[in-house]
């Protein structure tokens, strides 16, 4: 017909595919035509290997929201379906391009604490925190949920590297698809994303230091006062393990012709079970406690016994609220059985042993304190 060899009309590669399936005779300058060929045979017989589709024939690949998102709530409510959900009403789309992932991490002890990272192509290229979070798990998702589709939507795609021309092979030459090619690009890529969320994971331990006092109920006898402080060591808000001192004073009491005032100072080990709701932390405690009792005598020439060792079982129940990030307000019962009951012994003016008051079984505490968590 006159035309160039290197330019092949379509109804002629057409002709050819279906009259001449080797197509020996071909310009090698017909690339065209031999794709066509390519796609005609690829059901049933075997391909080239140096052809290949044209690059940027296939369109985006997309998938769907929910499998786009990889969620790790730790301590927050998160949940994929609830949040795949905002973000699709707000896409107004249930799909998103494949090479886009979103990973969202929650605090394992804070659950106000979210981050969440937009990946493309296998890196990460945007990371947005959340250290105060919303409470309501409805607010929650919904404000992660707006500002991941802001993110979605202002994350640019560039285009892929076209793939370079691929010249005729030997047919004894067998080179390994673009598939397996991604495949290999893209593990490289999982296992530094892997090894990226490890080193990011916080100690499940962190230590407070809290101050209490309060009122005495029979601890010492009749009604006084009571305060000590604490360090403790918790382990993810379930746990918390502490040692501390106390003291505790009663008001003046008649002991025979003059007044007595009775004191406990000790050191104290305690163990507390939790749970968390919302930034309220109820806890249930037991330990013991033990040191000195001491009685302070008026109107008497001496005390026979002013110092008497003492030791008591603790057991309680307290209320943790939640006022700042690391600042925490406690109110607190507490029950005691002394195991020691101290007995005070006073000489009266004359001579005369007056028996003082002793220690009943039981005794309690009613407190209030603040709590500094380190984490």
């Amino acid at each position: 017909t006159g035309s160039d060899p290197g330019s092949v009309d379509e109804t002629a590669v057409g002709r050819e595919a279906v009259g001449d399936a080797s197509a020996d005779d071909a310009d090698p300058g017909s690339s065209v035509g031999t794709e066509a060929l390519a796609g005609v045979v690829q059901t049933g017989e075997e391909t080239d290997p140096g052809s290949a589709p044209k690059p940027g024939s296939e369109g985006p690949q997309m998938q769907p929201i929910r499998d786009a998102l990889s969620v790790q709530p730790g301590a927050s409510c998160l949940e994929v379906d609830q949040l795949s959900g905002v973000i699709s009403g707000d896409l107004r789309t249930t799909e998103v391009p494949a090479r886009l992932s979103v990973e969202i991490v929650g605090d394992p002890e804070d659950p106000l604490s979210i981050m969440y990272t937009i990946v493309r192509d296998g890196q990460g290229v945007a990371t947005r925190e959340f250290p105060h979070a919303i409470a309501d798990c409805d607010q929650l998702h919904m404000a992660i949920g707006v500002s991941i589709t802001i993110a979605l939507e202002s994350t640019p795609l560039p285009p892929r590297e076209p793939t370079p021309p691929q010249t005729r092979a030997p047919a004894v030459l067998e080179e390994p698809t673009p598939q397996a090619e991604d495949e290999a690009e893209r593990a490289p890529d999982l296992d530094a994303r892997r090894r990226g969320e490890t080193s990011y994971e916080p100690s499940p331990w962190h230590g407070a230091v809290s101050v209490f006092g309060g009122v005495g109920f029979d601890a010492p006898p009749d009604i006084g006062g009571v305060g000590g402080a604490a360090v403790e060591l918790r382990w993810r808000d379930y746990v918390d393990l502490s040692v501390g001192v106390l003291g505790a004073r009663s008001n003046p009491q008649a002991a025979g012709q003059g007044r007595a005032t009775y004191s406990l100072v000790g050191a104290t080990v305690n163990g507390c079970g939790a749970f968390v709701v919302g930034s309220i932390r109820p806890r249930g405690c037991v330990g013991l406690v033990g040191g000195g009792a001491l009685a302070t005598g008026t109107s008497f020439e001496q005390s026979e016994t002013s110092r008497l060792p003492w030791l008591a079982t603790r057991f309680g129940v307290d209320l943790r609220i939640e006022i700042a990030p690391r600042l925490e307000l406690e109110f607190g019962a507490e029950g005691l059985v002394h195991l020691l009951q101290p007995a005070f012994d006073f000489l009266d003016e004359d001579g005369t042993r007056r028996v003082g008051r002793e220690f009943p079984w039981l005794g309690g505490w009613l407190t209030a304190g603040l709590v500094v968590n380190f984490r």
